[in-house]
């Protein structure tokens, strides 16, 4: 699995008392610096994806074994157990989420995430990220555009077809949909009315995995499911514009 974010740089953390060292040359950051407490009605309300569990952790090797995931957003930690319990930006139904580890009895911490801006000109599409292995991937992002904001997933980095796989498609009409290209019927739509804005940022959730999509605006479950088979693996996710220029924003992991 891996994940997208703005620029590619490797990131070793290492556990000395309470302070993460980065080993790219940052100055030390603390566990407080790092990561601040969840607020806990709301992140109950929209539980969180569970990636990885454990026990025996200490509040700092959990955190950093957070810092190490792109994907990770909170951690849930609970002192006694040590419990340790990552989650990405996916919310799943309360009562899934209740199933899982640490869904009571544990402090959550939330972690502090960077943006990297995009501009799109007018009819642009975008493949700034780097390519993945084409199984499961997570996005957290956000865009103001005025119309037909486009989430492009390609095989070989471009916008068109055969290499194109499918457009996400935010704003036509009063919809979001998917299709496989800009002249092709709609392969999935719901109703979306003012999901996008020419004048505020949206930000939204995706979740990909083979073929499943999974749509959600930020903290919210999500409004869009859909399962199909692609008719090639996707390795590139990008961005694209239709009549005006639009602006999007990644959040990731600070460097």
């Amino acid at each position: 699995m891996r994940v997208l974010i703005g620029s590619h740089v490797s990131l070793i953390a290492v556990i000395c008392s309470s302070e993460i060292f980065l080993a790219n040359g940052s100055a030390p950051v603390t566990a407080s610096g790092t990561f601040h407490l969840a607020k806990h009605g709301e992140y109950q309300a929209v539980p969180q994806r569970v990636i990885a569990s454990s026990v025996g952790r200490s509040k700092p090797r959990c955190f950093t074994e957070c810092l190490k995931k792109e994907i990770c957003r909170q951690v849930c930690y609970e002192k006694t157990s040590g419990q340790c319990v990552l989650e990405d930006a996916t919310l799943v139904p309360v009562n899934e989420r209740a199933t899982m580890p640490g869904a009571a009895g544990c402090t959550y911490y939330a972690k502090e995430v960077c943006s990297t801006t995009y501009q799109l000109s007018p009819y642009q599409r975008k493949f700034p990220l780097p390519a993945f292995d084409g199984d499961e991937v997570v996005l957290d992002f956000a865009v103001k555009a005025r119309n037909a904001a486009m989430v492009l997933f390609s095989n070989d980095g471009s916008g068109e077809l055969p290499g194109l796989v499918y457009e996400l498609v935010f704003g036509v009409g009063s919809r979001t949909i998917i299709r496989r290209c800009l002249t092709c019927n709609v392969l999935k739509g719901v109703p979306s009315t003012g999901d996008i804005s020419e004048t505020e940022f949206r930000r939204f959730w995706l979740h990909y995995d083979r073929g499943t999509f999974k749509l959600g605006k930020y903290q919210e479950q999500a409004y869009l499911q859909w399962t199909t088979t692609p008719p090639n693996p996707t390795r590139f996710i990008g961005f694209g514009a239709y009549g005006r220029a639009q602006t999007w924003v990644v959040y990731h992991t600070c460097q």
